[in-house]
């Protein structure tokens, strides 16, 4: 059964009705009407599943047993940080995935224009793709919105995109379930990153992954009997000792190795997503 399509593929979503899924933008022009101001977005951090017909799936926020950290192929290991916002494009309301690069753009733009996004359309441009990828925005005149569409609930289709792609996993009964028209719920301060499997789905993984019968994801094939990850020498440097780092250490890090930073970075976590994007 396969539960998508590519987006150039699929016809435009109908207003009010239907499964929704998570949206790339498509090279070229999109316009768009912002329906969440950036610091509401849901940031979390995306795994690649390589097989054929490879697909996307979330991190799950637990090193020790999330599918992605652990499966043993290097490519699926990485993971990049995404950010999930409700937009309106058209008559209808999507949730679409921003790279860092551009939201951080966006971060700018909101700056830019008094601490907000919301008050008119935007073109957003796709140019290149993959590691190349660049992204141009076009703000257009002010505009009221009235009224508000109701928006999706993004973290539900996170849960719903780890479902289809791990779908021998019990999630548990606290798992939120994708539904069309869901309004998002607040995030409760100080429970740690937008996107993370509750205590209950993190025990049912481990317990899956105790188990004598191992648990495959679909569409994996040949490369679920992938060796396990070697342990990295104690010499290296990991992705959550380099977020522990400040600006100056980690620059200092990248003139050690003969890497050159651009003066534009000055945030620890901007810094290292470009690190991580110059290794992808």
């Amino acid at each position: 059964m396969k539960f998508g399509q590519r987006y150039e593929d699929a016809p435009p979503a109908p207003t009010g009705g239907g499964d929704r899924f998570l949206k790339n933008f498509r090279e070229g022009e999109t316009r768009l009407r912002f329906l969440q101001e950036v610091k509401d977005w849901l940031v979390y951090w995306e795994h690649f599943n390589p097989a054929p017909g490879g697909f996307p799936f979330p991190c799950t926020g637990d090193r020790e047993t999330c599918p992605g950290c652990t499966s043993g192929i290097e490519k699926m290991e990485k993971a990049s940080r995404k950010a999930l916002c409700n937009v309106k494009v058209g008559d209808y309301v999507d949730v679409y995935k921003f790279q860092s690069k551009l939201a951080n753009k966006m971060e700018i733009r909101s700056e830019r224009n008094g601490g907000t996004i919301l008050n008119r359309d935007f073109i957003i441009t796709r140019i290149g793709k993959d590691t190349q990828t660049d992204y141009d925005i076009d703000g257009m005149q002010e505009s009221p919105l009235d009224p508000k569409p109701e928006l999706l609930d993004a973290e539900a289709m996170l849960a719903q995109a780890f479902r289809d792609a791990w779908p021998d996993f019990d999630m548990g009964p606290d798992a939120p379930k994708a539904k069309p028209q869901d309004t998002v719920k607040p995030l409760d301060e100080g429970k740690g990153p937008a996107w993370a499997l509750s205590e209950t789905e993190v025990e049912n993984l481990k317990k899956a992954q105790d188990s004598s019968e191992p648990v495959k994801p679909s569409g994996l094939g040949e490369f679920a009997k992938a060796a396990p990850k070697e342990p990295e020498p104690e010499t290296e440097v990991t992705e959550a000792d380099l977020r522990r780092m400040t600006p100056e250490q980690l620059r200092e890090l990248c003139t050690k190795e003969k890497i050159v930073l651009p003066e534009a970075l000055t945030k620890t976590d901007e810094i290292v997503d470009w690190l991580i994007a110059q290794m992808g």
